[in-house]
């Protein structure tokens, strides 16, 4: 009884919190076109890369909570130098060796095989897309490499799993495939503001964001990865730096240069990008770490969208994640 409670009352404050967001901004879209923020940015990624992205089209543990820039490329050492965390051939950036250590360490992440999170998702992205209800689901991350399963998901006794590659709806119960597309990155283009999604491409939406979502900071340390510091940034009271990420090709994400905040813990407080799928321009905050078998984890995340002058933060909620619960299952 206790359980159900807490859950309507999860429901009910995300609710809330979005409806404040809409009632509290004329706008009418998260939308905007990128062509301004491109030109200030134009600077700092040089031709080619106009608004920071390219085109491309165990057992388990119980949850418990307990800009001028200024470029710092991660080198390849042959030894070690200092004392910094190593990855492979890499020595960290000092700035993602923080924020690593802050959200419960890389070691600690070695020894996950995959993360479940129980949450609900809302916003007016979604909405636009086709998708207006709030949709409760548990959404699986596999730690090692890109790939989501969503359940429930679509029609009543289904579930969706994302890979990058390949999306796809089957049986909960025999695994039988209902539907699926291929090359799903691809069935985006020529898309606008306005243009439905079906299932499928929430699906692979959704899936690569969550996966992103759950994996980071710890991928930025893999192979691959462009790392450079920025000026530091002022907000809400605080100093937060900046490290700006390229990412390689071989992981989907929303677009392959974004922007992530630390506080002076290494809490990741805001992350910025354009979504290559729809073309928003967006602010991504994340509210209420938590810890849960020693992984720090946002437990609210709220996407705005974001001028040239800023974030609008009273402006509209594109994409509201409410977390219920997080478990962590080791290897």
């Amino acid at each position: 009884m206790h359980a159900t409670l807490d859950c309507l009352t999860a429901m009910a404050a995300c609710t809330l919190f979005a409806a404040s967001a809409f009632a509290q901004s004329p706008e009418a879209s998260f939308f905007t076109k990128p062509s301004a923020i491109a030109d200030e940015l134009w600077h700092i990624n040089g031709p080619g890369r106009r608004h920071g992205c390219s085109n491309r089209t165990g057992p388990s543990e119980k949850s418990g909570e307990s800009n001028k820039p200024v470029f710092r490329r991660r080198r390849v050492y042959e030894r070690a130098i200092g004392d910094g965390i190593r990855t492979g051939d890499h020595r960290m950036n000092e700035l993602l060796e923080l924020a690593v250590s802050a959200h419960g360490g890389l070691e600690r992440w070695k020894r996950i095989r995959s993360i479940d999170v129980s949450l609900i998702i809302s916003g007016q992205l979604l909405e636009v897309k086709g998708f207006p209800e709030h949709q409760q689901t548990k959404v699986t991350i596999d730690a090692d490499r890109p790939r989501t399963v969503m359940e429930p998901y679509g029609e009543e006794g289904a579930r969706g799993i994302y890979t990058p590659g390949r999306v796809w709806i089957e049986s909960r119960d025999d695994g039988r495939e209902i539907v699926e597309l291929k090359e799903p990155r691809a069935s985006f283009a020529g898309h606008v503001r306005d243009t439905r999604w079906d299932q499928l491409q929430r699906l692979y939406f959704l899936g690569y964001a969550m996966w992103n979502y759950l994996a980071t900071p710890f991928i930025l340390v893999r192979d691959g990865f462009d790392i450079q510091e920025l000026a530091p940034h002022d907000e809400d009271g605080e100093r937060w730096r900046v490290l700006q990420v390229r990412y390689p090709k071989d992981i989907p994400t929303h677009c392959d240069t974004q922007q992530f905040y630390f506080n002076s813990d290494g809490i990741l407080k805001r992350i910025d990008y354009t979504t290559d799928v729809l073309g928003g321009v967006a602010s991504h905050y994340l509210y209420d770490p938590k810890n849960f078998a020693g992984l720090i984890v946002p437990t609210r995340r709220r996407v705005v969208q974001r001028t040239p002058a800023g974030p609008k933060i009273t402006g509209i909620t594109a994409v509201f994640l409410d977390y219920l619960d997080v478990q962590i299952h080791d290897r």
